[in-house]
């Protein structure tokens, strides 16, 4: 099942990543990979959030906001 967020649960979310985000010119850690991981799903969640609400398969492929 896939959940909706809202642009302000999306917000709350980016808030807490920007806060805890790692020192990126060091070496990375685990830490740093599941951080940059959380931060691409957070994009994805944001562009699948702002779809129109009838897409093909191939307009979601290609869709970029406006």
């Amino acid at each position: 099942m896939t959940v909706q967020l809202t642009a302000e649960a999306l917000d709350l979310l980016l808030g807490g990543l920007i806060a805890d985000t790692p020192d990126l010119k060091a070496d990375p850690t685990p830490a740093t990979h599941r951080w940059v991981a959380q931060v691409l799903a957070l994009i994805e969640a944001g562009r699948l959030a702002a779809l129109p609400a009838k897409c093909s398969p191939r307009e979601i492929r290609t869709w970029r906001r406006p």
